[in-house]
Parts: C-alpha cells; sequence; structure tokens
C-alpha cells in the first residue's frame, strides 16, 4: 500500500481494509497508515463514500451543507489548525490569550478555558479576544469573550467587563444576543454567550455593498426592537455600529452584540462624563463632545448605520478620527438623495430624524422607531394592503456644507461673533489676543475660531473665564502649568496648545489629560516622556500630540500604548522592538515624522489594529509594501508622492477596514485604482492634481464604476 497511484480500487488496494476503518469505532496505530494511503489514493476515497452511504444520501447532504453566502464571514478569523505553525503571524492580543489557556485533550482544540473547550478565534476587540468554543455539559458551541490579559491587571477595565455582562444579561429579547454565564473573578475574566452562526452586518456590507431598501427596514427595525429592550432597562447601548450587529443565517434574525460601552442612564461611576467612547464614525454629536448621554444617543447611532446600509459608506468620512468627530459635530451628512437618487423621501425624513443634531428632534424612543420601520416595510411589501406612517420632517433642514454657501456665511458669522466675544474677555485681562491667523479654515472651507495668547502664565481665575470662549487656543509662551490650573483647563471644551512647556511633571500632566473633555492637546515642546509621565499620558481620553518627541524608551512606549488616548509621535527613526510595542495600541496612531521604515519594523506595525499613519513615509522598498500588505487594522494613512503598479498590487492585500489613505499623491493610473479597489474598499487621493483630461476621464469611469460595486473612492472636489 505504499503506491500512490491505482488504476482501480482493486489493483493493489485492501478494500476489506477500508470497510474494516469504516465499521471500526475505534482508531488502531495502523489505521494511520490506511489514512496516508487514502490520502493520495482517489479510488479508495470513492469506495469509501460509496460504502459509507448511497448516492443519493450524499446529493441530499451535498445539498444541506452548501457554501453560502456568510460561510465566510461565520467562519472563525483563526482555527487550531490556522494556529497552530503560524504563530508569528498572529496578533499579539491572540497570543496573549491563547498562551494562558490549560491544554486540551483534544489534539484539534487550541486549550481549555475553565469548561470550555476553544477550537477557534472569531476575533478581536478592544477589551480582548472572542473565542468560539464548545460548552461539553450541554454539547453545544458558544462564543467566550476573554478580556485582554493586558487589561485583567486594571481594576477599572474588569469593572466595565463585569459591567458588559450585566448589562447584556439584563436584556432578555430575540435581537439581543444572550450571555449564559460569566467568569470575573478568575486570573482571567470572560462572559460566555450564545454563537451566532452567520456574520456581522458589516461584513456583509464589506461583501455587498448597498443593500435593498426591505433589507434595510428588515434590519432596522430589529435593531429598534433590540434597543427598545436595552432601553427598557434602562440602558444605553453607545456603541451601535454595524460590526455589533450579528446576522443570524437562515432565519433573517437580527442580534446586538458587544454591550462593552453599555452603561445604566444614570451610572457615571466607570467612564467620566467628558470622556469619549464608541466608534467615532457612528457617534452621536453629543457623544463626540464627551457630553452625558441618554437613550437618544443610541437612535442617532442607528440612523447612521441605516444611512450606511442604505449608501454602502459611513455617514461621516474624514482622514482621522478628530476629522470624523469634528465633522459628526459642525455638520449634517450628505443628503441621502444626493448619493441614492433612487431612494424615497419618506425614508431620508426618517434618516434626517433619527440623525438630528438637536436630541429634541429625534424620534422619541425606540420603540416609535420600530413601529414606524415595521410599517414602512410592511407597505414596501404590501403597497395596497398597508399605508405608509405619517414622518414628520425637521422644522429646519440640515445643510451639508458642500451644498450652499448661505450655510459658510452663517458659518462666517459665527466665527466672527465668536472672535469678537474672545477679544471682550482678553481685553478685561490687558490681553491682546493674537490671531495666526484670525481665522483658520477646515477641509470644507468652514469658519474655525483660533486664538494665540502671548502672556506667561495663567491663574486658576482667568481659566474659568476663558472656558467655552474658542475651538483651538494656544499659549505660546506658558511654560509651565499647576496642577490645579490644569484641572481647569481640563474642562474647556477646546483644543488646547502650549508649545513652549518643555517639561512636565506626572501630577499636571494627570490633570490635564484625564478629563479632557476637548479632542486634542498639543504638548509639542516636550522632547522626552519618562516611564512616569507616560504612565499619566494613559490616561488620557483625548488626542495628545506629542510630535516633539522624537525618541522613545521601550518601557514608555509599552506604558503609552495600554492606554486610550490617540497618539501623535515624532519619532525620527524606528526598531522593531518599538514597533512591536506600538502595535498594541488600538487607538490611532501618527508617526508622521518617519520618513523611513525598515522590513522588520513594518511587518510588526502592520499588526496595529487601529488608525496607522505615516504620513511623511514618501517612498517604501517592495518588501516594506509587501508588510503593508498584511494590515488589518481599521486605516493606514501613507505619505507615498509615487506609487507603481507592482507596490499597488501588495497594498491591495492589506485589510483596511476604514480605507487606504494615499492623500500625498498627486497623480495615480485607472489601473492602479482598480488594483488597489480589488482587495480594499474604501481609498482616498485627496491630494491628486491631475491635470491630462484623458486620464482625469478615465479614473473618473473606473470610480463610477467601483461606487456601482459598493467602493468608495475619495477625490478631491477639482477631480
Amino acid at each position: 500500500m505504499n503506491s500512490p497511484k491505482h488504476e482501480s480500487p482493486t489493483a493493489g488496494c485492501d478494500l476489506q481494509r477500508v470497510r474494516d476503518f469504516l465499521n471500526s469505532d475505534q482508531y488502531h496505530m495502523e489505521d494511520a497508515d490506511l489514512i496516508a494511503h487514502l490520502d493520495v489514493c482517489p479510488s479508495c476515497r470513492i469506495y469509501l463514500d460509496t460504502q459509507a452511504g448511497e448516492p443519493e444520501r450524499w446529493l441530499q447532504a451535498k445539498a444541506l451543507l452548501k457554501t453560502n453566502e456568510f460561510d465566510h464571514a461565520s467562519s472563525v478569523e483563526y482555527s487550531a489548525a490556522t494556529c497552530c505553525g503560524t504563530e508569528a503571524s498572529l496578533p499579539v492580543a491572540v497570543k496573549d490569550v491563547l498562551d494562558l489557556l490549560v491544554p486540551s485533550e483534544y489534539p484539534n482544540h487550541l486549550g481549555r478555558l475553565g469548561t470550555y473547550e476553544v477550537t477557534g478565534v472569531i476575533g478581536v476587540g478592544g477589551m480582548g479576544v472572542v473565542l468560539k468554543a464548545i460548552d461539553p455539559s450541554l454539547d453545544r458551541v458558544v462564543a467566550v469573550k476573554v478580556m485582554s490579559p493586558k487589561l485583567a491587571h486594571n481594576d477599572k477595565a474588569r469593572k466595565r467587563f463585569a459591567r458588559e455582562a450585566k448589562a447584556a444579561a439584563a436584556v432578555l429579547h430575540p435581537n439581543v444576543v444572550p450571555i449564559h454565564s460569566v467568569s470575573s473573578g478568575s486570573t482571567l475574566p470572560y462572559l460566555v454567550m450564545s454563537y451566532i452562526r452567520g456574520g456581522s452586518l458589516q461584513k456583509r456590507l464589506d461583501q455587498e455593498g448597498a443593500l435593498p431598501l426591505v433589507e434595510v427596514l428588515r434590519i432596522g427595525s430589529q435593531i429598534a426592537a433590540g434597543l427598545e429592550a436595552a432601553h427598557e432597562q434602562g440602558l444605553i447601548h453607545r456603541d451601535i455600529k454595524p460590526e455589533n450587529i450579528l446576522l443570524e443565517e437562515g432565519v433573517e434574525r437580527v442580534t446586538i452584540t458587544d454591550f462593552g460601552l453599555a452603561r445604566s442612564i444614570d451610572d457615571n461611576t466607570i467612564t467620566q462624563l467628558g470622556s469619549i467612547a464608541g466608534t467615532p464614525m457612528y457617534m452621536s454629536p453629543e457623544q463626540a463632545r464627551g457630553e452625558q448621554l441618554d437613550q437618544s444617543s443610541d437612535l442617532f447611532s442607528l440612523g447612521s448605520v441605516l444611512y450606511a446600509i442604505c449608501t454602502g459608506r459611513p455617514p461621516y468620512l474624514a482622514n482621522s478620527s478628530y476629522g470624523v468627530m469634528r465633522q459628526i459635530i459642525d455638520e449634517a451628512p450628505r443628503p441621502l438623495p444626493e448619493i441614492k437618487p433612487d431612494v424615497p423621501e419618506w425614508f431620508a425624513k426618517i434618516v434626517r430624524k433619527l440623525m438630528a443634531r438637536n436630541k429634541a428632534d429625534r424620534f422619541t424612543s425606540a420603540t416609535e422607531v420600530r413601529q414606524t420601520l415595521e410599517a414602512c416595510l410592511s407597505h414596501l411589501q404590501q403597497p395596497n394592503g398597508y399605508t405608509l406612517p405619517e414622518i414628520p420632517d425637521l422644522l429646519s433642514l440640515p445643510v451639508h456644507p458642500s451644498s450652499e454657501g448661505t450655510y459658510r456665511m452663517i458659518k462666517f458669522a459665527a466665527g466672527m461673533l465668536t472672535m469678537a466675544l474672545i477679544a471682550i474677555v482678553a481685553s478685561q485681562f490687558n490681553w491682546v489676543p493674537k490671531p495666526t491667523p484670525p481665522i483658520a479654515t477646515n477641509v470644507h472651507g468652514e469658519i474655525q475660531a483660533y486664538v494665540q495668547f502671548d502672556v506667561p502664565e495663567i491663574s486658576e481665575e482667568i481659566a474659568e473665564r476663558l472656558i467655552g470662549r474658542a475651538e483651538h487656543m494656544s499659549f505660546t509662551k506658558v511654560t509651565t502649568l499647576s496642577p490645579k490650573v490644569a484641572a481647569v483647563l481640563a474642562k474647556h471644551p477646546a483644543n488646547l496648545s502650549f508649545p513652549a512647556i518643555k517639561q512636565m511633571t506626572p501630577e499636571v500632566a494627570l490633570a490635564l489629560v484625564s478629563k479632557k473633555e476637548s479632542l486634542w492637546i498639543a504638548l509639542t515642546g516636550l522632547k522626552e516622556v519618562s516611564p512616569e509621565l507616560a504612565h499619566s499620558f494613559a490616561n488620557a481620553k483625548c488626542a495628545i500630540d506629542l510630535s516633539g518627541v522624537d525618541e522613545l524608551t521601550p518601557e514608555s512606549a509599552e506604558i503609552l500604548v495600554n492606554g486610550d488616548a490617540t497618539l501623535k509621535l515624532g519619532l525620527q527613526s524606528m526598531t522593531p522592538e518599538i514597533a512591536v510595542l506600538l502595535a498594541n495600541h488600538e487607538n490611532w496612531l501618527s508617526l508622521d515624522s518617519l520618513r523611513d521604515i525598515d522590513v522588520d519594523s513594518a511587518r510588526e506595525l502592520a499588526k496595529h489594529r487601529g488608525w496607522l499613519s505615516l504620513d511623511s513615509l514618501s517612498l517604501i522598498t517592495p518588501d516594506v509594501a509587501e508588510a503593508f500588505g498584511h494590515f488589518n487594522g481599521d486605516k493606514l494613512d501613507l505619505g507615498l508622492t509615487s506609487l507603481d503598479l507592482e507596490t499597488a498590487k501588495q497594498l491591495a492585500n492589506a485589510e483596511c477596514r476604514t480605507g487606504l489613505y494615499l492623500d500625498q499623491l498627486e497623480t495615480v493610473t485607472a489601473e492602479i485604482v482598480e488594483v488597489l479597489a480589488s482587495g480594499i474598499k474604501i481609498l482616498s487621493f485627496q491630494g491628486l492634481k491631475m491635470d491630462d483630461a484623458s486620464s482625469k476621464e478615465a479614473l473618473k469611469a473606473v470610480v463610477e464604476g467601483l461606487r456601482v460595486k459598493g467602493k468608495i473612492v475619495l477625490l478631491p472636489r477639482s477631480n
């Protein structure tokens, strides 16, 4: 039985041994030879199939087990077979959890957690890893969400994890994932929930693009029903997004999962007022501002999800999380009919009302939303049997900044009024605010009030009186802050800059950043970050600009990345050791001063799962491009000034969930765009300056074709 080739099942094959193997319920050592023979002998495999069942039985089984559109989405990211021998390519968070599993008696399992036999890894999130496992006591497949070992020692993180289990378990509803059990006192806390076979709404969106209106209404009404049940328990989910919506295979049921940010309306014990929690693209304006939330915030997020699955793109897109949140606070999204002209006006009204910037203009409850969507779905399916419900529109329609100049005049007037108020306040302190520039504009040309104060120090009284006076304040000559003044400045709903501060104590840093309500603090004068200072910055609730820090010790880097802050670092060079640590950071990471990178460092940085910006990386070698082709985070921003076809093919393998941004390119061919879009859904080329008319027309034709396929290509308006 050593020959790998056979003319027929009777030419040198031991058919009796095949039959004995099939009829035996035990495994014998000599069966290994037979299994090896079956691997290379198709004739014996066919004979084995015929002995195991009649042909019609196999046809029935094939029909029942056929691959469908959700099989890929429902498969685990890392099975036992995948993990064995490929540990080097596993995310660090997955490795950390798998290393702590108890060895299993079963060779095809990853290990054991409590009584659960772990068979694969479903995904990785901000709080930890979700495993696929078997519950031996009930012989059922479950999903086990395990807290990241790096967070398990943090008492605050444990409380948040326990809150998720308590919040989700309190909601018993078909459209909310059921929680079976929780272990919060163990070394590695975990909660056990039902395994939903199917895929997330995000994965379906990635595969299909915009969904039919009937599907949008069906999915939306069920999300609203799940929120209705959560809200009745006094809970706010706070992170409704397509990734947290599961589509159960075969039964058309929608399930809300991941209550990691959920909390009771009156609970402020864990997430402080002023902190920003949630996913930027689906946040409500009040959430982006770090304000106290109520249930209407979930309704805004639901409206954003309906917008996304109707158009195939999120309502807000920008180059950074800051840019997204700024848009959410300042702008209305682009009107639905402009993106999808066939959308009925009544549905556009529903989305407008859900996404009203003023909470009072939104629907009054998830119940009202569910009833409205169900009634609209009934009408769409049976127009003659059901009438559309009354859907009152907003008293004043939101205006998207790209649509008319009146909007900009209003913003200009508002900016001038803000500047006048600042001037009045400044004159009371004998200050002369020095605007540089007096009016700064964002990417849409909208007015942003910017004020520069040339004073050497700030008192508590002055700091208090400045609150709410401008969107951006720069204190160019302040070289030191007291902890008390820093605590007052932390109340400012403004972005603050202190370019002259060269040194800062950990106490001042902690007071300044831990309760900061604004979107960013610039401390560009700092040249180094000690481990003690890194501990303070790790508590930040905002973005921190440390672009003056051109070197970072491994100890400081490891501490910094364990926090939730958005980080901008001025590193001039990168080593694999530092890259390994920075890859563990799960928020937006900007390394925009880095002009060169070796392939080993690139491979490690490519494991970053958040938003990674390398805006000064103007040229990369083929092996570095191949390394970034393994990127599987949220967004990758590269400063490439030229791009050839081979490099594009390498980069097209990257799994950028919210896009690949190449905004430094001034020219790109239609062929390269097509190659990149073959693997990436969202592409940005907002720096293009193409003069050749034929090239521009070819590019526009390709972009339009990609849009029909559900792809998003961002171009400058002139193109």
